[in-house]
């Protein structure tokens, strides 16, 4: 361009597009094809060579653009130099490559889309990196034994201790399992914080741990729960389950 200018999209008829259009295409096949010797051309020269006015080469450019864009004063000979500021550059003494902010959205969304990127621009040897990377996380070696014992689907390991979950959210917030057969009000599965508002009296002073651990029936080694959760306190539904202290 002759002098920096902020360029706006083109609204044209059908016709008249499909004239810049083809102005365009042969803009961009001349700069395509321009050789290092004959990146001095002037800006008149150039104008002269894709035959077109300076006006019509404006109209063109404006017809490929989407939003309002900025355009530097550049010789034909910096097509192939990134956009630079002669001060940023002094200042910072490295390649940059700078535009304009016309549109802040424009400038979010860019700034998203440049940090999650994908590896179009990753070297073979990073490539390959990756792919050695991903055996040692997608696959894990194991002893003959451990193979034998999971072909013979053996338990792995055991424990001397049984873990149980109790559910100690606000009543409001904790769920239950149904009842697989409902042949009464009370459609809930019992569990181990309704059986403890039940217990006797004499387990008066017994706390919920020791409960769950020492005299709740139901979570023996050999039965589980129908459910972690539980009701309040004063919950008053029936239990079919003893309570006898281990």
């Amino acid at each position: 361009m002759p002098q920096t200018e902020i360029l706006e999209p083109l609204l044209c008829g059908a016709q008249e597009n499909l004239t810049h259009t083809d102005n365009l295409t042969r803009i961009k096949s001349f700069l395509a094809s321009l050789k290092p010797s004959h990146e001095t051309l002037s800006m008149d020269e150039f104008l002269t060579a894709v035959e077109l006015d300076l006006d019509s080469y404006v109209l063109a450019i404006r017809s490929s653009l989407k939003s309002p864009t900025t355009f530097i004063r550049r010789l034909p000979s910096e097509v192939r130099v990134n956009n630079y500021n002669v001060y940023c550059l002094r200042a910072w003494q490295a390649n940059h490559d700078i535009q304009f902010v016309l549109d802040v959205y424009a400038c979010a969304s860019y700034i998203t889309a440049y940090i999650a990127k994908g590896s179009r621009g990753m070297s073979d040897l990073l490539r390959t990196a990756c792919m050695i990377g991903n055996k040692f996380l997608n696959n894990v070696e194991v002893s003959a034994q451990e193979a034998v014992y999971l072909l013979l689907q053996l338990p792995l390991k055991r424990c001397s201790r049984q873990v149980i979950f109790l559910n100690t959210n606000e009543p409001g917030e904790r769920v239950y399992m149904l009842k697989s057969n409902i042949d009464d009000a009370e459609v809930a599965e019992s569990n181990i914080i309704a059986r403890y508002a039940q217990r006797p009296h004499t387990l008066e002073n017994v706390c919920l741990a020791e409960y769950a651990a020492y005299c709740d029936s139901k979570t023996g080694a050999e039965e589980t729960t129908h459910s972690d959760d539980e009701f309040e306190a004063g919950y008053s539904a029936h239990s079919q389950n003893t309570h006898t202290t281990k």
